[in-house]
C-alpha cells in the first residue's frame, strides 16, 4: 500500500500588524492578525487528517472556512483554529478540483470586534511508498488441458488491508468467466472449454481476462491473466455438430451446452433468400409456407428445386429438420430470422419403417410442439427443403466402463443400470449431484442431445439394458421444456408401437406442479459450448 504525504504550503508567512482584517483603535494598538505559519503545506496520504493549527494574537477567536475551490473536503474548529480533511485523503484517488492532489482552501478568523482575516492556503498530498494497494501473487497465465474444469484463485497481499474484493473489470473473454468476488476463485462461466472447437476471442485458445483486486481504503490494482488450452491427444474430435435448442438456459439454468445457433442469410441470386446454419442451407421461399404436399410431392420438389444459385435441394431428415426448432419461442418454434415460417407439420424425406411391413406412413415435424409425427403418406404438409452435408443416423459410439462415448459428437453418456424412474426434477437434480466415473459436471440431456442417440431404423436400442424397469415404460426425460406451464421433451427408448424410432413429447393437461410423471434419466456430460 502506498503511504502517501500531504504537503500543506499554508501561504500566510505572516507578520504581525499585516493581517488582512481592520483595525478601529488608536494608532499605537495592536493590529489584529494571524499567527505566523505556512500557507503551503505537504502531507502524505492517509495520514492523519489534521493538517494545520490556525492562531491569531488576540482570544476568543472564531475561525471558518470561507471559501477555495476544495473547501468541502476540509473542517476546522471554530474555536481552537485546527483544519482537517474530513476523511483520510488517497494519493491514487485524488479528490481536490484538478485531481493534482494539490488541495486548496481559503480559512478565515473573526474577533469580538467583528474584524476579519482570510488567508489562502494549499495542501499537497504525496505518496507513501509502503502503500501501493493489492500486490498479486498468483500467476498471470495458467496452462489448462481441454475438457478440465478450472480451479484457480486469485491470490493477493497487501500488509496493511484486512480484506480484497476482486472483479472482472476487462478483458475480451470476460463473459467467458464467473469470478468469486470476496474469494477471488475464478471459473468458466458454466462450460468446459474444447482445444478442437475454441470459443475465446481470437480462437486461439488463450482465454483473456483483466482481474482488478480492490483493498478496504479502495486502493486498487489490475493484473492480465490468461487461461491457456492445451490438447487431449486422446479427446475425439467431434465430427458432428450439436446445436442449442434455444431454451437451454432454463431448466439447467447456468450450464449452457450445445454449439451456438448462428444463422447466415443469402439473398444474392435473384432476391431467392436462404438461411445456413452449421453445414446446412435451409429454403427461405413464399413456397415454405403457402404450399401442402403429400409425402412423395414433396420429396419430388425438393429433388427438382433450383433455387438460390443451387439445384442441390433435398428433403431433410428429422435429425435435420429438428436442427432449426427453436424451442425457446412459442406457437411457431423457429427463428425470426426466417421470413416465411408457420406451425403445424412439415415433411422429413424419411418414412416410416414398420416391423409389421406397413408402409404407409412417414414422418413429420410439427412446429408447433417440435414433436415427431409418424402421419400416412397422403397427408398434405408443408414442406422445406434443405441442401449440404446430411447428418446421417450412426452407431459409432464407445464404451469404456460404464461410460458410453458418441464418436460422432463427443458427447459422453452415462451407462449405469436404470435403478429408478423420477419426477423431471427429481432426474435433474440427480444429474447435477451425480458423481460418476470421476466426473462431478453431468448434467440431464436436451432434447437435441437426446436426438443424437435415437436408433437407427429398425436397430436394436443403444442403452439396451432398461431393467428392472419394464420395457414398455422406457421413456427418458430431457432437460428441454414445452412451455412455462405443461410437459417437457423425453426419449422414447423401447416402445414397439413407434419401432424404437420416435422423439415423444408428454404433454399433460396438468401444470408442471401437477406433472409428477415418473420417467427414466440418463445423465450425460462434455457438451462444449
Amino acid at each position: 500500500m502506498i503511504k502517501k504525504i500531504y504537503t500543506l504550503t499554508i501561504m500566510a508567512a505572516l507578520i504581525a500588524g499585516c493581517g488582512g482584517g481592520q483595525n478601529n483603535g488608536d494608532e499605537n494598538s495592536v493590529r489584529f492578525s494571524f499567527d505566523s505559519f505556512e500557507t503551503s503545506k505537504t502531507v502524505m496520504e492517509n495520514s492523519s487528517v489534521d493538517i494545520l493549527l490556525i492562531k491569531t494574537n488576540e482570544e476568543n477567536i472564531s475561525y471558518f472556512i470561507s471559501g477555495g475551490e476544495d473547501k468541502d473536503i476540509f473542517n476546522i474548529d471554530k474555536t481552537a483554529g485546527m483544519l482537517s480533511f474530513k476523511t483520510p485523503v488517497d494519493y491514487e484517488n485524488p479528490k481536490d478540483k484538478n485531481a493534482d492532489n494539490i488541495y486548496k482552501v481559503t480559512v478565515g478568523a473573526k474577533n469580538d470586534k467583528n474584524e476579519t482575516l482570510t488567508k489562502e492556503i494549499s495542501v499537497t498530498v504525496v505518496n507513501d511508498p509502503t502503500d501501493d494497494g493489492p500486490v498479486f501473487k498468483s500467476p498471470s497465465a495458467i496452462t489448462l488441458e481441454e475438457n478440465k474444469k478450472l480451479d484457480f484463485s486469485i491470490v493477493v497481499e497487501d500488509n496493511n488491508s484486512a480484506g480484497f474484493i476482486y472483479i472482472i473489470s476487462a478483458g475480451e473473454d470476460l463473459k467467458k468467466f464467473t469470478l468469486n468476488n470476496s474469494t477471488g476463485k475464478l471459473s468458466f462461466n458454466s462450460f468446459i472449454p474444447d482445444f478442437d472447437n475454441p470459443s475465446d476471442f481470437d480462437k486461439d485458445n488463450s482465454y483473456k481476462i483483466v482481474v482488478k483486486a480492490i483493498n478496504d481504503k479502495n486502493i486498487s490494482n489490475e493484473q492480465n491473466i490468461s487461461i491457456n488450452i492445451t490438447d487431449d491427444p486422446d479427446d475425439l474430435i467431434p465430427s458432428r455438430t450439436v446445436f442449442k435448442t434455444g431454451q437451454d438456459d432454463g431448466p439447467v439454468k447456468g450450464l449452457p451446452f450445445g454449439e451456438d445457433r448462428d444463422f447466415i442469410v443469402h439473398d444474392e441470386i435473384d432476391t431467392q433468400r436462404a438461411v445456413s446454419l452449421g453445414d446446412r442451407m435451409w429454403e427461405d421461399s413464399e413456397h415454405v409456407t403457402n404450399t401442402k404436399l403429400d409425402f412423395d410431392s414433396a420429396n419430388d420438389y425438393c429433388d427438382t428445386l433450383d433455387y438460390a444459385g443451387y439445384d442441390d435441394w433435398r428433403a431433410p431428415n428429422r435429425h435435420e429438420l429438428a436442427e432449426i426448432i427453436n424451442y425457446g419461442k412459442k406457437n411457431v418454434l423457429i427463428d425470426d430470422i426466417f421470413n416465411y415460417k408457420n406451425g403445424g407439420n412439415f415433411w422429413t424425406s424419411q418414412p416410416r419403417l414398420s416391423s409389421t411391413g406397413d408402409n404407409s406412413k412417414a414422418w413429420s415435424i410439427s412446429f408447433s410442439d417440435g414433436e415427431a409425427y409418424d402421419e400416412p403418406k397422403g397427408s398434405d404438409f408443408y414442406i422445406r427443403c434443405v441442401r449440404g452435408k446430411e447428418i446421417k443416423d450412426h452407431h459409432d459410439f464407445s464404451v469404456k466402463g460404464d461410460i458410453v462415448i458418441d464418436n460422432k459428437t463427443g458427447l459422453m453418456w452415462q451407462n449405469a443400470r436404470f435403478s429408478a424412474k423420477r419426477t423431471w426434477q427429481e432426474a435433474i437434480d440427480y444429474c447435477k449431484k451425480l458423481e460418476f466415473e470421476g466426473y462431478d459436471d453431468w448434467r440431464l440431456p436436451n432434447v437435441n442431445e437426446l436426438r443424437t442417440i435415437m436408433p437407427k431404423d429398425g436397430d436394436e436400442i443403444l442403452f439396451e439394458d432398461l431393467s428392472p424397469i419394464d420395457m414398455d415404460s422406457g421413456h427418458s426425460w430431457s432437460s428441454t421444456d414445452y412451455d412455462e406451464t405443461h410437459a417437457r421433451y423425453n426419449l422414447n427408448f423401447w416402445d414397439a408401437e413407434s419401432d424404437r424410432d420416435s422423439l415423444i413429447m408428454m404433454y399433460e393437461e396438468w401444470t408442471k406442479d401437477q406433472n409428477n410423471d415418473m420417467m427414466l434419466n440418463r445423465c450425460i456430460r462434455g457438451g462444449h459450448l
